[in-house]
């Protein structure tokens, strides 16, 4: 569901779980998980702005992720 809604697209930890969780029974947490999970498969890359360090596979809100292109 993530891949297809925001295939190619950037953006923060905080702004996608904003706007999809929206109706959905999901939190924080299970969208991290999730997110985990892709980036090891290697279904999208996560950044920390302005190349401040990141720890591997945890997604802090001010994490910028970058879906594969093509969900």
């Amino acid at each position: 569901m993530l891949l297809r809604g925001y295939a190619g697209r950037t953006v923060s930890f905080v702004e996608l779980y904003e706007k999809h969780s929206v109706g959905r029974p999901y939190v924080d947490s299970n969208y991290k998980a999730v997110l985990k999970q892709m980036e090891k498969e290697g279904k999208l890359t996560a950044s920390k702005p302005r190349g401040a360090k990141r720890r591997p596979w945890t997604f802090a809100n001010d994490v910028l992720i970058t879906f594969a292109q093509g969900g």
